[in-house]
Order: C-alpha cells, then sequence, then structure tokens
C-alpha cells in the first residue's frame, strides 16, 4: 500500500512540492483503440482528467460486457472497473486480454489491492504531501483506491 501512496497521487499538492508530470494522455488514448479494435469491441469515450477528478477514465465495450479502464493522472498506475461516478467507483480485475497492450507502460492494480482497507493511521511513513494529508483527514476514504482514483475538490 505505501509504495502507491506517493506524492502528488491524489492531485493535490502544497507550496513545499512541486507538482509532479502529468501521464501521457495521448499514449492511454491509443493504447485504449489498439486494445479495443484488436479485440472486437469499441472505445465509446476517454476522458481526461477534469475537475474534480484526478484520472483519465476510457469506456470500453465488448461483446455484452462493459467496463471502464482508469489511469491515475500523475503515476502510471491503471486499474479497471464495472461502474464509475462521484458517488463511487466499483474496481475490478482486468478483464482477459487487457493486460497485454497496457502491461509495457502501466502497473496495472489489482481490484484485491484497490479495495484495501485504508487507515489514516497508516499515513505515517508515506510521500504524501501536506495537502494530501489535509485532504484525506476531509474525505475519509475507506479503501486505498479512493486515494489513487478520485473526485476531490
Amino acid at each position: 500500500m505505501e509504495k502507491l501512496l506517493l506524492n502528488g497521487i491524489t492531485g493535490f499538492t502544497d507550496d513545499n512540492h512541486s507538482p509532479p508530470h502529468q501521464v501521457d494522455g495521448h499514449l492511454f488514448k491509443e493504447l485504449c483503440y489498439y486494445f479495443a479494435r484488436d479485440n472486437h469491441g469499441k472505445v465509446n469515450n476517454v476522458s481526461p482528467p477534469q475537475y474534480p477528478a484526478n484520472f483519465f477514465c476510457a469506456h470500453v465495450e465488448m461483446r455484452d460486457n462493459h467496463f471502464y479502464i482508469l489511469l491515475n493522472e500523475v503515476y502510471p498506475y491503471l486499474a479497471f472497473a464495472s461502474e464509475v461516478g462521484f458517488e463511487g467507483i466499483a474496481f475490478t480485475n482486468s478483464p482477459a486480454a487487457v493486460n497485454e497492450p497496457f502491461s509495457s507502460h502501466y502497473e496495472i492494480i489489482g481490484a484485491d489491492e484497490l479495495n484495501a482497507p485504508f487507515h489514516l493511521a497508516s499515513l505515517k511513513s508515506t510521500d504524501l504531501n501536506s495537502a494530501e494529508v489535509k485532504q484525506i483527514s476531509f474525505w475519509s476514504p475507506e479503501t486505498i483506491g479512493q486515494i489513487l482514483f478520485n473526485y476531490w475538490d
């Protein structure tokens, strides 16, 4: 868990830390379309991180299945979900064959790790900046996934 909680992961920074660079959104979009095409699916849309979201989001349809591919805006952390919305994200493991185009560019984080419980006391040895700690204290996320992929403002 601690390895994922790095400076800027939430999208917030403080005066003592410069904002980390954003990941390449064009590459993410290309990989999503490449994956969908090669698996007889389609990408309904790919949205960039827009306030208050801190992640890219691609909505993909494969046969009778639809899912979302999420990419943190700062770190190359990729996740999958069955539902994405302000009220919450339902993280899932990657559908079969999805890892192929993405694994060489991103760290794919499974549902077990994303849905792992988060406790504020575990922040003692992370690299998070003070603005992030303040946001986490305010929003009280219950899982690691709620920190890595959030709609905080």
